[in-house]
């Protein structure tokens, strides 16, 4: 019932934000992933699927509405930028720009293109998105159970601190 009912809503409200940015520009991260939540929350109350797997669908969703929205915005901008003075951008952004921003769930890649794209991003980006970014990194990294933040319901006890594995309690500091 989640996949299909609040999937739906997804749907929509993906296909309106991609059709339309603009829809996405004064939200917070909390109204633009409103409906991921509330899947997740769905599927949490099923008991049917594991951790992991819920918030790898909340990631998964995120990702996509702040892709087409908020990043898309920031993306055009420093694009703008590449066409007209390449050298003002640092060498990852290039790269990211290059590869044409693709989706991945690999922790240390998160952390380090995240950490990696922030000057630019606060140099030539929007100043209200500066916020918005460096939380939409952070939740990305806690949804994934990258930084220890977040522990997900797994018998035994593996470790699932990825970027600090000898401390799984200590938490990324946001900027």
């Amino acid at each position: 019932m989640c996949k299909v009912k609040i999937g739906a809503k997804i749907n929509i409200q993906v296909r309106a934000i991609s059709e339309n940015p603009e829809l996405s520009r004064d939200l917070t991260l909390t109204a633009l992933k409103m409906h991921c939540d509330d899947r997740f929350v769905c599927l949490e109350n099923t008991y049917c699927y594991k951790d992991s797997y819920n918030y790898q669908l909340l990631d998964e969703c995120i990702e996509e509405v702040f892709q087409i929205g908020p990043m898309s915005f920031c993306v055009k901008k420093l694009r703008d930028i590449l066409n007209s003075e390449p050298n003002k951008l640092s060498k990852c952004v290039l790269e990211y720009l290059e590869k044409n921003a693709t989706s991945t769930t690999d922790c240390l890649v998160i952390k380090n293109t995240g950490d990696c794209l922030l000057p630019d991003v606060q140099k030539h980006c929007d100043p209200k998105f500066m916020s918005m970014y460096k939380q939409y990194i952070s939740l990305r990294l806690y949804n994934l159970a990258c930084d220890g933040r977040l522990r997900y319901r797994v018998p035994g006890d593996e470790p699932q601190n990825v970027l600090n594995p000898t401390n799984s309690t200590e938490q990324i500091e946001e900027n």
